[in-house]
């Protein structure tokens, strides 16, 4: 070969490699920008191929072809294939990555895990009157359902105004997840992706994550993660909060349940002699119930006194049917266990995942305390239960939804137990109506003539107090005499319901 031919080639040979090898960093294990970008465009060729080989030749021959890839890559430290074809990916400078192609077809590998659900002797209850609802992937499902919930929270909770706040998209970030874990409201339904990772390269232990829809650019991701997140998304095995998921194309930073257990402040108000110091997390995601990954153990040590979530990936339309079933059943007058067993199938056909129940058996999201007065539906609110002198009392203000409270309404108990009693002829069984603008009081109690009325109590124990009730009640002007005399007005009260759970006055 002519010599200078063969210098030129050689010369074009190392132009070539610079080229390369250009704007690559020399080092790795550095957690900068320049890294953390570098591996951010290393996650996402690795998702490009992930999906154009998943297409001819399905997921799990998509995950090892991106796992071939990484691990030519010189920002990779280890990669794992999860067994729904998900891939995990340790970085040198600490960042991890996970690729999760959802929706996409059948998991290879899909199948319901053994679990025990966790009880947690939290003690009956009902929850901290506000509500929360995430739907960081709005713009991909839509959130009917979620708003559905929301709307039925608000009913339920009372009041002029709403109790429940709604993010979504990209405003559920992480620093408005951490808000909202701070806060610790009394039902927080996080309908998102979930995905399950590996927790470090030792044993490869499972770890489920919940997706934020907080998602940039990679140049502009890594500038996040470096001036915001450094800590949380470099922190390595039960320390990490923070890891980038990629999913369709796009990185999305998730949080572990580090992160949970770091910002979760839901017992703040255990212990202040409040009935409403309750707690409920619903985490519709993919994995978000999986035992021994996590996400159950850190909101309940978070002090979440209940917690539902998926074993498996579920299909987004039947996770949906069974929220809505569920929270029917929960803004009713069931616990949450009632409404939960009340879903009926709680097996996605599709995939086997199976949605999950942790909590004690006796914890509502509002004591419930339901009647027709002369044919209109009210609703009861702030609902009490208290015990003197051998009484028990039952009693609210009520009103028709999202309305000032028109009425007092007071039920008393003879005892401290399950009966049927009657009004007109039982000592201590009593129905009362006040009315709050008028301040005419209605009632029925023993020995009154021209109204009647009747209480059943079917459960009285520990837990729960609840019954029924009905009468016509009365009103006497000054100066007649109720053992004697007809009243001189009366209203009907029908339908009457009430169950209460947790603190007796």
């Amino acid at each position: 070969m002519d010599r200078a031919l063969f210098v030129l080639l050689a010369a074009l040979a190392a132009s070539s490699l610079v080229c390369t090898q250009s704007g690559l960093p020399d080092n790795w294990s550095e957690f900068s920008e320049e890294t953390v970008e570098g591996s951010l465009d290393a996650l996402a060729h690795a998702d490009s191929v992930y999906v154009s080989t998943m297409e001819s030749r399905g997921m799990a021959a998509a995950a090892e072809a991106a796992r071939t890839y990484l691990e030519s890559h010189g920002s990779v430290a280890a990669v794992g294939i999860q067994r729904d074809s998900s891939v995990t990916v340790f970085f040198e400078n600490g960042l991890l990555g996970v690729i999760c192609e959802f929706d996409r077809g059948m998991r290879d590998s899909a199948r319901a895990l053994p679990t025990e659900p966790i009880v947690r002797a939290a003690g009956g209850g009902e929850a901290i009157a506000s509500a929360v609802v995430l739907t960081p992937f709005a713009h991909e499902f839509g959130k009917v359902a979620e708003d559905w919930v929301a709307n039925k929270l608000d009913t339920c909770f009372g009041g002029p105004s709403g109790a429940t706040e709604r993010f979504t998209n990209t405003d559920v970030s992480v620093d408005r997840v951490k808000d909202v874990l701070t806060a610790g409201p009394g039902v927080l339904l996080w309908s998102s992706h979930g995905a399950l990772i590996f927790k470090d390269t030792v044993n490869f232990d499972d770890w489920s994550v919940l997706l934020t829809g907080e998602t940039y650019p990679n140049a502009q991701m890594a500038q996040r993660i470096i001036n915001n997140y450094s800590g949380g998304a470099r922190a390595s095995g039960d320390a990490r909060e923070l890891v980038v998921a990629f999913v369709k194309g796009r990185p999305y930073l998730a949080v572990t349940p580090a992160f949970v257990v770091k910002y979760g402040n839901f017992d703040y108000m255990e212990g202040m002699g409040h009935n409403a110091a309750k707690s409920l997390v619903y985490a519709c995601c993919c994995y978000s119930g999986v035992t021994g990954a996590g996400m159950p153990g850190a909101f309940m040590a978070a002090g979440a006194d209940v917690y539902m979530g998926w074993s498996e990936s579920v299909m987004s339309l039947f996770a949906a049917q069974r929220q809505i079933l569920f929270f029917n059943g929960a803004v009713d007058t069931c616990t949450t266990i009632q409404a939960y067993y009340g879903i009926g199938n709680v097996t996605d056909p599709k995939t086997g995942a199976q949605l999950l129940h942790y909590a004690s058996d006796s914890v509502m999201i509002r004591a419930q305390m339901r009647f027709s007065r002369d044919g209109t539906a009210l609703r009861g609110y702030s609902v009490g239960v208290a015990m003197a002198s051998g009484v028990t009392t039952v009693n609210c203000f009520a009103s028709q939804p999202m309305q000032e409270p028109r009425y007092g309404l007071t039920v008393h108990i003879p005892g401290a137990g399950p009966g049927s009693w009657n009004c007109t002829s039982d000592e201590d069984a009593v129905i009362a109506l006040t009315e709050l603008t008028t301040g005419k009081l209605f009632i029925v109690q023993k020995d009154y003539v021209g109204v009647d009325g009747s209480i059943d109590v079917g459960r009285y124990d520990e837990d729960i107090v609840s019954g029924r009730f009905n009468g016509k009640l009365g009103r006497w002007s000054i100066g007649q005499n109720p053992e004697e005399d007809p009243p001189s007005e009366t209203v009907e009260i029908q339908n009457g319901v009430f169950k209460h759970t947790g603190l007796r006055q």
